[in-house]
């Protein structure tokens, strides 16, 4: 009976002990994770105080659920004005509830909680390359990559639902790994699983990884219609919907009935003062594409420093847009592009998923600076769950030759660089930019 278990862990430890160097880089970026949480000084990192809060609330709450209707910024008179699905602080709130956790004392612990659920996400992240066939080396060094991004390990040692996210999103994007090799292997039980799991934490954690998701999954029926059968999909995975949509559709269902809109906020960050002189939509997206632009390179917060100097921020936008410059190079190149037809297929639906959630970004943000006068929202960690995803296609769907290496040499040059003129001077600048503070804004109670 225990046969088949240790058969699994054996292949499971086979697996992990034949990439040493993945396996190292992963413990590198989760520990550049715990490095950040350590010495981030607490409600600097985005709404790290609404998010506590709501654990807070979780805590408290029979059910533990955020408080909805009336709750409260801690230390604040405010109310709470995060509008996001409760399982991020469901499930900290229960981790609070087991071990008498307080959510401002024991903040780090909450900090580590989310570096943990992004090395889950990294880990799917490794299983995603393998099943995509990519080189061990190569990984790793999308690993390093994500290093060398100054935000990436910054939100990881935050308390946000975006480290949930990322869990999440990392695990759909395996599973959807696996069906697209499906044909090759057959059925794939774990692949179900696990992207009904994966899709059961996005659905309820954030309204912007569902909307990719549901993206995302239609981009990639659409681009294999010839070769999925709706009847034989839901003869097979009728039970996996079933559940999927009782839970997701009972919990917002509870949700609107109870507080009256499916994504309920006790109170609002901005009020209703439409501008006097508004932008146009083409400006509105001028200002957006610039912004994030702007922003990609430095650390977005309540503290916002810039690590990269100047001078070498090309390097850095080098590191960032060369496996996506490859990767549309390689797709309209025949020659260039391999044949594996179902990975051009997945990273295709990638893109348009990519593409149309920021499109609908910009068309709910474009609303809500009509009514406020606020560009708010224009932050690049919002797709934090990209990366390094986001690198794969150029890698995976690349032929060997020599414009790969080219772009293979130039990108780990240009990681290196950013890595080592970024990561060192993370906490410095913090501590520089601490020290400039005026003494009365520093957090406290009041």
């Amino acid at each position: 009976m225990l046969q088949p278990l240790f058969a699994h862990l054996r292949r499971g430890f086979q697996t992990w002990a034949s990439m040493p160097l993945a396996l190292f880089m992963l413990g590198f970026v989760v520990l550049q994770g715990v490095v950040m949480a350590q010495h981030t000084p607490l409600s600097y990192p985005p709404d790290e105080m609404p998010h506590l809060s709501y654990i807070h609330d979780s805590i408290r709450s029979p059910v533990a659920l955020p408080n909805y209707t009336d709750g409260s910024i801690m230390g604040f008179k405010q109310p709470n004005y995060l509008a996001h699905p409760p399982l991020y602080y469901s499930a900290l709130g229960v981790a609070g509830k087991l071990f008498s956790l307080n959510p401002r004392a024991d903040y780090l612990t909450f900090r580590l909680i989310g570096v943990g659920l992004v090395g889950l996400g990294l880990v799917f992240v490794i299983l995603t390359a393998r099943e995509m066939r990519l080189a061990q080396g190569i990984t790793a060094l999308l690993l390093f990559a994500c290093a060398s991004v100054p935000m990436f390990s910054y939100v990881a040692g935050s308390v946000s639902n975006d480290t949930l996210l990322y869990t999440g999103m990392a695990m759909s994007f395996y599973a959807m790994a696996r069906f697209a090799n499906a044909a090759r292997r057959g059925p794939d039980v774990l692949a179900s699983v696990l992207l009904l799991a994966g899709l059961l934490v996005v659905f309820l954690t954030k309204a912007t990884g569902a909307l990719f998701m549901v993206l995302f999954m239609t981009g990639w029926g659409l681009r294999n219609i010839r070769q999925l059968q709706p009847q034989v999909l839901l003869r097979n995975y009728w039970r996996y919907i079933a559940v999927l949509a009782l839970v997701v559709g009972g919990y917002y269902l509870y949700t609107r009935l109870q507080h009256g809109a499916f994504f309920p906020t006790p109170g609002r960050l901005y009020g209703n003062t439409p501008p006097a002189q508004p932008l146009d939509l083409p400006a509105y997206t001028h200002e957006y594409i610039s912004a994030m632009w702007r922003r990609l390179h430095g650390i977005m917060s309540h503290l916002s420093v810039t690590p990269i100097e100047e001078r070498w921020q090309p390097v850095f936008y080098a590191m960032a847009c060369l496996p996506v410059v490859g990767w549309l190079v390689v797709r309209f190149s025949t020659p260039l592009l391999t044949s594996n037809r179902m990975a051009i297929r997945y990273f295709d639906a990638m893109a348009l998923a990519t593409l149309g959630t920021v499109l609908v970004h910009v068309l709910f943000g474009y609303r809500a600076y009509l009514g406020n006068g606020v560009l708010s929202g224009l932050q690049p960690r919002y797709y934090m769950y990209l990366l390094p995803v986001l690198w794969f296609p150029f890698f995976v769907l690349c032929q060997p030759g020599w414009f790969k290496q080219v772009v293979t040499v130039a990108f780990a040059t240009s990681a290196l660089v950013t890595f080592w003129t970024s990561s060192p001077q993370v906490l410095l600048k913090q501590h520089l930019a601490l020290q400039e503070l005026p003494r009365q804004l520093a957090y406290a109670d009041r």
